[in-house]
């Protein structure tokens, strides 16, 4: 963000990018989010690549669900129509 508009936005972005792989791990309670995968509550993008729609749900369910209101989830594929 720039200098100006910090007060506004914030300072800092982050984005991950996941795959299929990825995304299992970030919705898998157990194994994944909690003890390798933190996640920060303002500012981050998730952009998702290569995963299914089932899997992108749960994740989507499962950040709802934990209350991380504060995550935008990009979803990016192959099949786009005109």
């Amino acid at each position: 963000p720039f200098k100006l508009y910090e007060e506004y936005v914030g300072s800092k972005t982050t984005f991950r990018l996941l795959n299929k792989k990825w995304v299992t791990m970030y919705s898998d309670q157990e194994h994944g989010r909690n003890a390798l995968l933190p996640i920060e509550d303002k500012n981050e993008t998730i952009i998702i690549t290569r995963a299914a729609t089932w899997g992108i749900e749960k994740l989507a369910g499962v950040l709802r669900r934990e209350g991380y209101h504060g995550i935008n989830l990009l979803v990016l594929s192959n099949r786009a129509e005109s």
